[in-house]
């Protein structure tokens, strides 16, 4: 979506709703901010791990280090 499309359709709300719309999403915002914040804090209290659950702990903390995972591969023959 661009720019002006977004604002042709948050034109057809009125004040009222566009506040309630922006209570949403800072709500929403924040919910996940905490989520994240809470997901950081339960890994931090995990040991270390061997190097054979690297694919396992990016992929608990949302992270895709499939690319590099590949390169690694590549880089071993």
């Amino acid at each position: 979506m661009k720019e002006d499309d977004i604002t042709a359709y948050l034109q057809q709300f009125s004040l009222d709703q566009l506040e309630e719309i922006q209570q949403l999403v800072e709500k929403k915002a924040e919910e996940k901010k905490r989520r994240q914040s809470e997901r950081v804090r339960s890994h931090s209290s995990f040991p270390p791990s061997p190097p054979k659950d690297i694919a396992a702990l990016a992929e608990a903390a949302d992270l895709d280090i499939s690319g590099l995972m590949r390169d690694i591969g590549r880089r071993k023959r």
